[in-house]
Formats: structure tokens, C-alpha cells, sequence
């Protein structure tokens, strides 16, 4: 594998709500209950909002572990203490990594971060691990990463796969059968492709490695898809079987039933916050959940959040309509990492994304609340080309 791939790495990425934290939370979950598993997974959360409540907690402690020496060497030695860390504690250590997913997980971040900076590996470990051990690190958020950079200019991101290839080498040579493979998660589709494109230089440069990837690619991006309508696919499966069980649905006249049918189409962020929002008006609460997705937080009602190239009106009427943009453009990715466009797919060359706005009456309606309720003059003022 480390002869055909630049890097043991893959990429998850699709719009906000479709629980890509919580599929990885379920697979943390699966490597805790059996503790003969080869498989263990450390869960870092990058986000770097202000005042973001989102599952799970951000972890900023686990991040500057990993990323306190801004360096290929720095990064790989902390990625081989936390694999040294889950063989000498294979059978427990799952469990205490999946406290992270808690409530009490800003707490569980300080602990985890301290736990394993200050962990001596012994001279001779007493390795708990299966044969063939794999420590998964999953950076959720990894957009946040293309932000940060050494002090000659390369993202944390791209010092993160530099990293885990050289640290995959080193345990090769050590006749290690483990492996510490990453997961880098984000809405933005610039984690798959954050490899500028390369530059034929006047003169070849002998220190280049353009040579050594050429024949090298990438693990192609996961695209999660599988969560849209889950809740609906769960309301219809008892009638799955009768031919005319869409009649139950468009017939139906009770308020309530109606409202939870709808709030189950599209991504599962819409009913599940629905059901554990528990105050006196889900429902408008999930609608001010929705427009806050489609203006990203800000306050339309200040004059510093509407400039020329502002596209939260454009976004919105595209959502109501169920317009496409052409996926070779840049606004095809935009739309999906800011403003709730669902990703169908991504071009092998990384160079066109396929994204759209699909069939979800509640963005829908909060895109129209956004138009009609709370931000009229502004948006046909600032906000539309």
C-alpha cells in the first residue's frame, strides 16, 4: 500500500447534518465492545467556531498534542506515541477514548491530552495488541488545518500526511505488522484537494519529489450519502410491502404526523434536533436552525455582514428552487462546505464536484423564512448578483 498511495489516509466529506461525526462515533462504539478488535480509533475534533455547540465537543487539548511541533518529525513522533499508548492499553483504552463523545467532553479532552503527553512508553512494552494493530486518528473539522501553517508556509493538513506515511515507514521497519491509518472529515471539499497543482519547472529540480507521486494517488474521498431520508426510510418500512402505501402519506390530515413526515425527508439533522430540542416550539426552533445554517451565524441586520461578494441570497434562492451550479465551477464545493448543498459525487481528477439542493422541505421553508421573515430588504439589497 505505501507504494501505491502518497499517504495512508481517506477523506470523508458531505454537508452539515448528515452525521458523519455520529458514523464515527458508532464505530468507535463497535471497537469498544470487543476488546479482541484490531482496531482502535483516538477522535480529534479541529472545529475552531466560537460559541459552536455541535457533536461532538471540539478538543483543542487532542489538537495541540498532535500539532504542538509544527513539523514532519514532531507530528509522526506523536502519532507513534498514541499507537505505543493503545497497544500497551489495547483492552481498556477504547473505552476511554469514547469518553470524548460524551457530555463531559471538554473535560475528557484535557484528560486524553494529558494522559498521552506525559505517558513514558517502558523500555519494553507490554503490547496488549492483536497482531496486525490499527490506530485510526480522526481529525474532524480538518478544514481548520489548511489555516495553520509551518513556518515555510506548508498546512497542518499537509504536514498530518507527511506525517502518517512516515511513521507507517518507521514501524515497517521496526517489523511492525501495525498500522496508523487517518480519517480527515470536514464539509469542505479542499481536504481531498489541498495538493497544489504541479508546476514544470525551466529547470528540473533535483530535491523535487514530483517524480515519486506521479505514479502515486490518493485514497478516493467518501462521500456520505447513505444517512439521507434514514428517518423516512424508517417511517415506511412497515408498509414497504403494500404497493400503495405513498396513499397513507398524501392522504394523511393529522397535523403532527404530517410535520414529523416532512422533517424526516432530507438529512437527519432536521428531525433528530426536533426531537431533542425540548421547548415549547420545536418546530420554529428547528426552522431558526435551518436559516442559521444558510447564513453561517451572522446577523443580516448588521451592516458589516452584507458585502458584494456575500452569496447567502443566492444560496437560498438556489435551495428553493433546486438549482444545480456546473460542477466544474468553484461555487459547486462552496455551496456544499457553507451553505447546505448536498455533494452527489466528486470527479476522480478531484477537479468537479456534482452538488445540488435535494428535496428537504425544511430547508426549504427556512430558506423562504429567511427571505420573506427575518431579512427581506437585506437580502434583496446585498444579496443577490
Amino acid at each position: 500500500m505505501p507504494f501505491v498511495y502518497i499517504a495512508p489516509y481517506v477523506t470523508i466529506t458531505q454537508s452539515s447534518g448528515f452525521g458523519k461525526s455520529r458514523v464515527l462515533f458508532e464505530l468507535a462504539k463497535k471497537c469498544a465492545s470487543d476488546a479482541t478488535k484490531p482496531m482502535r480509533l483516538l477522535y480529534v475534533s479541529a472545529r475552531n467556531v466560537a460559541g459552536s455547540t455541535g457533536f461532538p465537543v471540539a478538543t483543542p487539548k487532542l489538537v495541540n498534542f498532535h500539532f504542538e511541533r509544527a513539523t514532519e518529525p514532531g507530528i509522526a513522533s506523536r502519532l507513534l506515541l498514541a499507537f505505543d499508548y493503545a497497544c500497551e492499553h489495547w483492552g481498556t483504552v477504547q473505552e476511554e477514548w469514547l469518553e470524548v463523545f460524551s457530555p463531559e467532553g471538554d473535560r475528557v479532552d484535557k484528560e486524553l491530552a494529558s494522559n498521552l503527553k506525559s505517558w513514558n512508553p517502558p523500555t519494553e512494552l507490554h503490547n496488549q495488541a492483536p497482531d496486525s494493530p490499527v490506530l485510526v486518528l480522526v481529525i474532524d473539522d480538518a478544514g481548520s488545518l489548511l489555516d495553520k501553517s509551518d513556518a515555510y508556509g506548508v498546512s497542518y493538513l499537509r504536514l498530518l500526511r507527511h506525517a502518517l506515511k512516515r511513521v507507517n515507514v518507521h514501524l515497517r521497519q521496526k517489523g511492525s505488522t501495525g498500522l496508523i491509518f487517518g480519517v480527515v472529515v470536514d464539509t469542505n471539499a479542499l481536504i481531498h484537494d489541498f495538493v497544489p497543482p504541479s508546476q514544470k519547472p525551466s529547470v528540473p529540480d533535483p530535491s523535487s519529489r514530483a517524480h515519486q507521486l506521479k505514479h502515486l494517488r490518493s485514497f478516493p474521498p467518501f462521500v456520505l450519502t447513505q444517512t439521507m431520508d434514514v428517518f423516512f426510510k424508517e417511517l415506511v418500512s412497515p408498509l414497504i410491502d403494500d404497493p400503495f402505501s405513498y396513499k397513507d402519506f398524501v392522504l394523511e390530515t393529522d397535523r403532527e404526523k404530517i410535520r414529523v413526515m416532512l422533517l424526516s425527508f432530507g438529512r437527519p439533522l432536521w428531525s433528530k434536533y426536533y426531537s431533542n430540542v425540548g421547548r415549547e416550539d420545536p418546530l420554529s426552533t428547528v426552522l431558526h436552525l435551518g436559516w442559521g445554517k444558510l447564513l453561517r451565524r451572522l446577523d443580516l441586520r448588521e451592516p458589516t455582514s452584507c458585502k458584494n461578494d456575500t452569496l447567502h441570497g443566492v444560496a437560498a434562492v438556489m435551495c428553493r428552487l433546486g438549482l444545480r451550479p456546473q460542477s466544474s465551477s468553484p461555487f459547486a464545493s462552496q455551496l456544499v462546505a457553507n451553505f447546505m448543498a448536498v455533494l452527489h459525487a466528486v470527479k476522480y481528477t478531484y477537479d468537479a464536484h456534482i452538488s445540488g439542493y435535494v428535496s428537504e422541505p425544511f430547508l426549504a421553508f427556512a430558506a423562504t423564512h429567511v427571505w420573506y421573515e427575518e431579512y427581506p430588504e437585506s437580502l434583496t439589497k446585498h444579496m443577490l448578483p
